[in-house]
């Protein structure tokens, strides 16, 4: 439940963001995975 809502503000969040934008702006979206999931995926990896 508190997931979908989480959902929900983030593409409200974004909508504002981009219909914010003028013509020549841009918008970058870094991405990261913490630690703990890292070396969920990739057990070989140590955290940093």
């Amino acid at each position: 439940m508190m997931r979908e809502k989480k959902l929900r503000m983030l593409k409200h969040a974004m909508w504002l963001v981009v219909f914010s934008f003028d013509l020549g702006d841009r918008l970058f979206i870094v991405t990261f995975l913490i630690a703990k999931i890292t070396k969920r995926l990739l057990p070989h990896v140590e955290a940093m």
